[in-house]
């Protein structure tokens, strides 16, 4: 039963031609444009590491999320995509599904919601989370993609998240929400 273990860009399982490498060489571009990191898009980035899987995670919960890409690549410029993966950060999810209203519609009855009650639910935790994943600085972003699935955890059981700062009000609003009964 296959298992997917790794996001990273997959190598050759066969044996190697000579003269052909099984290491991605530096200064390439390798990976699916709205799922890259902003370190890969990068050619002075030499060590790209766990955070670049966080940070496409991210791309994909965005993606669930929305039902956008965080920047559609594909009427851009290769240039100006990687320019705007270093420099711009994408809208957060609630923001983007009330700004783009045929797909807000959409999304929100994929998931059985009208767009308010969506836009309301990504709000918050939800927002604070992707963004998280989607930190252009991967010294901010979460470390791993345990991290990223211990705060999701957190959220759905109504838990304060690591991603947001956690005020007095915010963990006083989390303890009676998860001991209503």
């Amino acid at each position: 039963m296959p298992r997917i273990i790794d996001f990273g860009l997959a190598k050759t399982a066969s044996p190697q031609l000579d003269g052909e490498t099984l290491i991605t060489q530096a200064g390439n571009w390798v990976g699916t444009p709205g799922y890259m990191s902003p370190e890969q898009a990068d050619p002075t980035v030499m060590d790209v590491d766990t955070r670049t899987d966080v940070y496409s995670l991210g791309a994909v919960l965005y993606v669930l999320l929305t039902g956008c890409r965080t920047f559609d690549a594909k009427n851009q410029r290769f240039d100006e995509f990687l320019r705007w993966l270093r420099e711009e950060d994408p809208p957060r999810p609630s923001t983007r599904v009330s700004a783009v209203k045929p797909t807000s519609q959409v999304t929100a009855e994929a998931r059985g919601v009208e767009s308010g009650p969506l836009i309301s639910m990504l709000s918050g935790d939800l927002d604070w989370i992707t963004m998280k994943a989607l930190e252009k600085d991967r010294a901010r972003r979460y470390g791993s993609a345990m991290e990223l699935a211990d705060d999701i955890k957190r959220y759905l059981g109504n838990e304060a998240v690591s991603a947001r700062p956690a005020s007095f009000g915010y963990r006083a609003r989390k303890y009676v929400l998860r001991h209503k009964h």
